[in-house]
């Protein structure tokens, strides 16, 4: 089986050991930044092609739908599946992720049960 690349973008440490220990015990590959910047950048380098996105909405440099942006100008990732794994409960946030870039707006707290039945589905 292909190995299956999941990136984690969120400035929370936490969040982010908590998705990687969660999505390493799946044998899912995971590519982890806290920065939306770092990120952006390694979309550049075409290394270990992502099959799915979860960033979160409040970041540094640029925030999630930024960074959404880019991930859809990027030929390689333009139908690539995102989520929005965010504490951020904005209606019209939530619209614009959705119509604009494809993505699943996903609310905090994780509940890690759900998530992983959710990226099996989305990923198999």
């Amino acid at each position: 089986m292909k190995e299956k690349y999941i990136m984690i973008v969120d400035d929370s440490d936490e969040i982010r050991k908590r998705l990687k220990s969660l999505l390493e015990g799946e044998s899912y590959q995971v590519l982890d930044f806290s920065d939306s910047g770092q990120a952006a950048e390694y979309l550049k380098t075409n290394e270990n092609p992502v099959s799915l996105f979860i960033l979160d909405y409040h970041m540094p440099v640029m925030n999630g739908l930024e960074l959404c942006d880019k991930i859809r100008k990027t030929d390689q990732y333009k139908g690539t599946p995102i989520f929005m794994l965010t504490s951020e409960r904005n209606p019209a946030l939530m619209k614009k992720g959705k119509q604009e870039y494809k993505a699943e707006w996903l609310v905090k707290p994780l509940n890690p049960g759900l998530m992983i039945k959710f990226i099996s589905k989305i990923i198999a």
